[in-house]
């Protein structure tokens, strides 16, 4: 964040310890600054975020972990923008299984959610929100917002759900989370959204990057209530930024985690033999960056391991491959694709891509 920011609050908290002076009554002193506001940069085309979110049940103690990279994937010139999220839920923490969504949110010039689309299904705002805040923030601004969320599944029938809440900027703290050291602005939101079966309380305290223009840690106190049973489940949600690129700040973080989960694609090619080679490929990238899997189908069987990198540098190699060396090459074409070529000695070459599944 600007420096600027802690010196305006640093020259407001020297006058207010210099308040001893006087002029002899012949005038009263200066009104106070009014709190600086914050402009967030604009968004480019390829920025990116990527948040681990820990669910603890407070009734049972068990946690689980979900990760999450917003990406952007357009940007226009009022700054509207449509984002995809990749996310992952990993339900043990020994050779992990994942299980893998992706959903695509436009944003209106403000940074408010319009509508999100995943799978067969499409959720639109009415009015517009924000997920947290505006782009534009200072100490001491408060919002509300009330409304509907209408989600259309398909050939069924619509639902809505109600939204409330109630946000304050409460004051400028620094956080520190695995992408690194933020001065932040401290948002406390008051959520409250009901259908026709549900009704989820929450109580949120997030860390704003107002350059960023986004959470960098925010926690969750949330309730979910059956209003025809009266069952009810508590959880406390921590969210954290693992990393993070915003272009039009020459700033990033990069971590592996923007690639966790599961892919699949296909590889083609030709044995040594001279036989085709078409088979498809399911692998899975752990938090660490390793990765698993294999390719499969006519002509080829192959079993692989290797690693992506933070910076998106990877390797792949086969046990079918007896000299060692690396029997993938290729590189990320974006967050949902890589590819590249193949070649194992005695065994033969071509080309690979996979994608986010």
């Amino acid at each position: 964040m600007r420096k600027c920011g802690l010196a305006v609050l640093a020259v407001a908290g020297v006058l207010a310890g210099c308040g001893g002076g006087s002029d002899g009554g012949n005038s009263s002193a200066p009104p106070p600054a009014a709190p600086q506001t914050f402009v967030a940069a604009k968004a480019s085309v390829g920025d990116y975020f990527t948040w681990e979110t820990t669910t603890r049940d407070k009734n049972t103690g068990e946690e689980g972990y979900s990760y999450s990279t917003k990406y952007f994937r357009s940007v226009g010139s009022d700054g509207a923008a449509t984002v995809n999220y990749f996310s992952d839920y990993a339900n043990a923490t020994v050779s992990p299984v994942f299980t893998s969504s992706m959903s695509s949110m436009d944003l209106d010039s403000l940074g408010r959610a319009l509508r999100v689309s995943y799978g067969e299904c499409t959720e639109t705002t009415n009015p517009p929100l924000y997920s947290v805040a505006p782009y534009a923030v200072a100490v001491g601004m408060n919002w509300q917002y009330s409304g509907v969320v209408q989600a259309q599944c398909s050939l069924n029938p619509a639902t809505q759900t109600a939204i409330e809440f109630k946000d304050s900027v409460l004051a400028i703290e620094q956080v520190t989370v695995p992408a690194g050291i933020f001065t932040t602005h401290k948002i406390s939101r008051n959520h409250t959204d009901e259908d026709g079966n549900f009704r989820t309380v929450a109580d949120r305290i997030c860390w704003w990057e107002p350059d960023l223009g986004t959470d960098v840690k925010c926690v969750s106190n949330i309730t979910r209530t059956n209003k025809i049973t009266g069952a009810s489940r508590a959880v406390t949600q921590t969210e954290v930024l693992e990393g993070y690129a915003k272009q039009k700040l020459a700033r990033k973080f990069d971590t592996p985690l923007r690639f966790i989960g599961n892919w699949k694609g296909r590889i083609d090619g030709t044995t040594a033999f001279g036989q085709n080679v078409a088979g498809t490929c399911t692998v899975a990238i752990d938090w660490d960056g390793d990765i698993s899997g294999g390719c499969f189908g006519d002509a080829v069987a192959l079993n692989i391991t290797g690693k992506v990198n933070a910076d998106g540098t990877l390797y792949f190699n086969s046990v079918n491959n007896s000299d060692g060396s690396p029997s993938f090459a290729g590189k990320i074409d974006s967050l949902q694709q890589m590819s590249g070529v193949w070649n194992i000695p005695v065994v033969g070459n071509g080309t690979w891509t996979i994608i986010q599944d």
